[in-house]
């Protein structure tokens, strides 16, 4: 709500608002103001404000849609990268560290790393890394099913993501 001394003070003196909708949900309002005196927003202006809205909506709509197809694009660019690379090297260590590389570049992100269970330590060991301390490593190496956050992904099969994990008490 706007307080009247804030309306006052805008010298609004008439208000319109219409839904921007897709086929399933409204995704916004187109909202105009007269802010100066004149005939009032007629219902003609209104139904043209709609058919406004209703071309917004269908811009906005096939905007995502696009950006959508983009990120398919881009996904799929990244598998296919991803696939060479394993047809490229025999040596899963190779194939693991170059396949990462890809991964964290397509997230955006700068750390990251992969777990494999390993007989001979008889936990999760890390295969292939990139960004962590030596430190983190050491900590990490050993992880048995369930425990840490890692273990329980192991154990569940179940994703997890944190946005604070200084608070978390799994780790």
């Amino acid at each position: 709500r706007i307080p009247l001394e804030v309306r006052r003070k805008l010298d609004l003196q008439e208000l319109a608002c219409v839904p921007i909708k897709t086929d399933s949900r409204v995704i916004g309002v187109i909202a105009v103001d007269r802010l100066t005196g004149g005939s009032p927003i007629s219902e003609e202006r209104l139904r043209s404000l709609s058919v406004f809205a209703s071309q917004a909506a269908v811009a906005i709509e096939n905007a995502r849609l696009f950006e959508q197809a983009r990120e398919r694009a881009r996904q799929l660019a990244t598998l296919n990268a991803v696939a060479t690379i394993v047809n490229e090297s025999p040596d899963p260590d190779e194939v693991l560290d170059r396949a990462l590389e890809r991964v964290l570049e397509f997230l955006d992100l700068e750390a990251g790393g992969v777990l494999l269970w390993s007989d001979e330590i008889g936990g999760l060991a890390y295969r292939a890394h990139r960004g962590f301390s030596s430190r983190l490593l050491d900590a990490v190496s050993g992880l048995q099913s369930g425990e840490g956050i890692a273990g329980q992904v192991f154990a569940t099969g179940e994703p997890i993501s944190l946005e604070d994990i200084s608070e978390d008490p799994r780790l």
